[in-house]
């Protein structure tokens, strides 16, 4: 139950690792409020990064830079002399090939070696290293090195770019002397310009020398070629005809040729044999053979058993029957010429065996043929290979002879002293140095260190969890924040201490006075404000009982409990509020030592008089009256304000007092103030700036719910006197 009917917000609802920035994100409003806060921060780091640019521009010795401008050789050469020269756009990689040729380590070592600048300290220094130069002198370094190490240095210092967008080159070079810096820039375009003079007549005589040797390599090629060939025919003439054909092949030939003609005089023979064999299979003894098949067999002698067998047969009358002899004859005469085409068909049959046999001799014999014919067909082949690598031997060495002695003249051509290079403007010695950039160095340096100055105050704000203003406790932990108190430290000169200090041993009601002297001086210098605020705030949660109870309370000790329960019971007494104040610091006991080091409430023994300590309130000057309930040596007695003692106590003064303001221990380290939150009417929560954690805070209050209940507010203690806040902005 909220007893107070204030709304305040409870800590279980937000994750005490949660902050404004966690939660709700950095709008610029709050940006612009952390700049403002961590402004100590930035212009620290911009002072600590301006200073070393400082020291830099006062020690770095100045330089000059001296600039050339000219034209580059941007004349595109003819790559033969059969090229038309044509007028067209230039290539924006001839110049950029131009610059750097500018660039060159040979350009470089031509100025070098005409200016003697190997023995220039800028640019050797102490030779090739500066572990080197602590054994050997500048002197001991081998001449070659040194023009190295110049040329390495030359080019750092050199620098050379086009001009804009045009074919202009610009080129500056940078030494601690003025008028060598112009001179060396100067050098360089003198020497670039007799460097491409040279140029056309080292590429004239360098093609030259290269197409001689390329004759020399073809004609010695042509040579080998023509050997190699001679050679091979002289081994392989007997196996090769002047024409460079296979002899072999001939014999070929022949055999095809006999082969073919066996073949057909095969197929001859054969359709003969067959022809008679069919004639002997239909033979007919009563009649002669076909008169077709007898004019074909075309032989005489059968012709004329033919021609005496039809005279025979004309002998006899037409019409009549033959006689009996002339029969007999007549089938004599048939049956001879039927033995006679038996003869022609044996005759055929033998006749075409032997022709077979022939055809298989001469098969045979191109078949032993073959491994001789492919070898001499290996040989030929070899051969014309040969002769191709002859003549293409031959064929190169004569078109490059012939173009040799159309290029010679046009190189030769090509080779006079002549470029398109020229110098617009000639390098002089610069008035002002061009290094350092003190204006640029200053600019970098101011935008370094504000941008880690910036970094660094975000990184700061985001995670540092301490309290530091009253944002953090509203918006941060859901908290009332009742304002913001400085730290209270009395300034007094040495008879003023020397005085306390005799007071504190002495005279208790004058030290009294002058610590609340001190209190008014340290409320009335703008802690008062903030406390009346808190008084405000506890009148509207007045409850219609009686006195109002107030703990103050801190999660740490240290944090100014004792200071600000002195101011509230002062500001309730001037404002005629009747007031007790109540030391219920068992452990440290600052109240009671600061207002009444003689007093010390011993407790009664009896248990009818242990729960009360009335009998030990005094009155004080500032016109509250204070009870100290650690009269008593030990420290870590916990019957001092053990429940049922504190109700007691608090009973019986309810009734005559307005404001009861109880000064209680640290709760991290304590259990007191949670063992006795129940008889509490309000708390308030004091944190100390910058050293109270957020964490801290909220771990407290979770451990209670009878403390975050009643809990009036957070009040931020010990703030820088110019970080007090106004109380306008807080409710």
């Amino acid at each position: 139950m909220n007893v107070l009917n204030v709304s305040v917000g409870h800590p279980s609802r937000a994750t005490p690792r949660q902050g404004f920035a966690e939660r709700n994100g950095w709008h610029f409003e709050d940006i612009v409020q952390i700049l403002r806060r961590r402004l100590n921060v930035i212009v620290l780091l911009l002072a600590v990064t301006i200073a070393p640019a400082i020291i830099y521009l006062l020690a770095a010795s100045p330089k000059y830079t001296a600039t050339a401008t000219m034209v580059p050789d941007l004349k595109r050469n003819p790559t033969g002399p059969n090229e038309v020269s044509r007028d067209s756009l230039i290539d924006p990689a001839i110049v950029e090939t131009q610059i750097e040729m500018l660039k060159s380590q040979t350009i470089a070592l031509s100025v070098i070696d005409k200016l003697s600048l190997s023995q220039d300290p800028e640019l050797v220094g102490n030779g090739p290293g500066r572990l080197a130069s602590m054994f050997r002198t500048r002197a001991s370094v081998a001449p070659d090195v040194m023009r190295r190490v110049a040329a390495t240095n030359f080019g750092r210092m050199l620098k050379v770019s086009r001009a804009g967008h045009s074919y202009l080159a610009e080129i500056s070079f940078t030494s601690v002397d003025p008028v060598k810096a112009a001179l060396i820039a100067n050098a360089v375009v003198d020497a670039y310009i007799q460097e491409r003079l040279g140029a056309n007549f080292m590429n004239a005589d360098r093609s030259s020398r290269w197409m001689q040797q390329r004759l020399d390599e073809l004609a010695q090629q042509s040579a080998s070629a023509k050997k190699t060939l001679d050679d091979y025919k002289a081994a392989n003439q007997q196996d090769l005809d002047t024409n460079g054909e296979p002899a072999i092949y001939r014999e070929k030939d022949r055999l095809s040729a006999s082969l073919d003609q066996t073949r057909a005089d095969t197929s001859s023979i054969n359709e003969r044999h067959e022809r008679l064999a069919a004639a002997l299979r239909d033979k007919n003894e009563a009649a002669l053979p076909d008169a077709a098949l007898l004019d074909w067999i075309n032989d005489p002698a059968l012709d004329k058993l033919r021609d005496d067998y039809h005279a025979i047969q004309s002998q006899s009358p037409a019409g009549l029957p033959q006689r009996s002899g002339d029969a007999g004859q007549a089938a004599k005469q048939r049956q001879a010429i039927w033995d006679a085409v038996q003869e022609k068909a044996d005759a055929a049959e033998n006749e075409l065996k032997s022709a077979h046999l022939r055809e298989a001799g001469m098969v045979k014999k191109l078949n032993d043929l073959a491994p001789q014919i492919d070898a001499a067909r290996e040989k030929r082949d070899k051969l014309r290979q040969l002769e191709g690598t002859y003549q293409a031997a031959v064929q190169r060495h004569d078109s490059l002879q012939n173009r040799f002695a159309r290029v010679n003249e046009f190189v030769q051509q090509q080779s006079l002293p002549f470029t398109e290079a020229a110098v617009v403007s000639r390098a002089t010695p610069p008035l002002k140095p061009s290094y350092p950039k003190v204006a640029l160095t200053l600019v970098l340096a101011a935008l370094a260190g504000c941008t880690i100055g910036v970094a660094s105050a975000l990184g700061l704000e985001y995670f540092d969890r301490t309290v530091r203003r009253p944002e953090q406790i509203e918006d941060g932990l859901g908290l009332r924040a009742l304002g913001s108190v400085h730290r209270f430290r009395p300034r007094l000169s040495r008879q003023g201490r020397l005085r306390v200090v005799g007071a504190w041993r002495n005279k208790s009601r004058r030290r009294g006075a002058y610590l609340a002297q001190k209190i008014n001086e340290w409320l009335s210098d703008g802690a008062g404000e903030a406390l009346r605020y808190v008084e405000v705030a506890l009148n509207d949660s007045v409850p219609s009982r009686g006195a109002h109870v107030l703990a103050v309370i801190s999660p740490n000790s240290g944090e100014g409990k004792t200071v600000v329960a002195l101011g509230l019971a002062m500001l309730a007494a001037r404002c005629g509020k009747r007031t007790l104040l109540v030391d219920a610091d068992v452990r440290k006991r600052s109240l009671t030592r600061a207002l009444q080091p003689d007093l010390l409430v011993e407790p009664p023994t009896g248990p009818a008089h242990k729960a009360s300590y009335v009998d030990g309130i005094t009155r004080e000057d500032p016109g509250f009256n204070f009870l100290g309930l650690t009269g008593v040596q030990q420290s870590n007695s916990p019957e001092l304000i053990t429940p049922d003692s504190l109700r007691t106590t608090i009973e019986q003064i309810r009734g005559q007092y307005d404001y009861v303001i109880v000064d209680t221990p640290a709760l991290k380290p304590h259990v007191d103030v949670f063992a006795a939150a129940r008889f509490f009417d309000t708390f308030i929560m004091l944190a100390e700036w910058k050293r109270t954690r957020l964490d801290d805070i909220s771990s407290s209050l979770v451990r209670s719910t009878a403390i975050s209940d009643r809990l009036l507010g957070v009040l931020i203690n010990k703030c820088p006197h110019k970080n007090r806040g106004s109380n306008a902005s807080f409710g």
